[in-house]
């Protein structure tokens, strides 16, 4: 079983890409008190996000026949996020509005979801064999 492919490399680059863009945006409008464009920026981030990883987890799904109900496409998006916004926090230039307490709450609240995401896996996974699923090698 292959657990970094090809679309999940590409999705890490393009979600590193995404949140760059989306740090960049929420400190100006932080800034500039733009509080109607941070939740279209917010929205539009999102969207981005869930539509790359749908494409291209349906594509690696189709391409590996292994079952992870997108447990990878999860933690890598884990992962990247908060690369990327450590390293603008302690590299870039947020706004003096902006805290790394902000970005400890969110991993705190998203790895309670990813903890439940990991243990739906764990559950779901008794019906495969070998990350296979039954019904697809009977």
């Amino acid at each position: 079983m292959k657990i970094l492919t090809r679309q999940l490399a590409f999705f890490a680059i393009l979600m590193a890409v995404y949140t760059l863009a989306f740090r960049i945006g929420l400190s100006y409008c932080i800034g500039h008190s733009a509080w109607v464009l941070l939740a279209i920026t917010s929205m539009v981030y999102c969207v981005s996000i869930f539509f790359t990883a749908w494409f291209l987890g349906k594509s690696d799904g189709q391409e590996n026949p292994f079952f992870d109900l997108g447990l990878r496409f999860h933690v890598t998006s884990y992962l990247v996020w908060s690369a990327v916004s450590f390293g603008w926090f302690y590299l870039g230039n947020p706004h003096k509005y902006e805290h790394v307490t902000d970005i400890l709450s969110v991993l705190i609240w998203w790895g309670f979801f990813l903890l439940v995401h990991i243990l739906i896996f764990l559950i779901t996974r008794k019906n495969t064999i070998r990350g296979i699923r039954k019904e697809d090698i009977f």
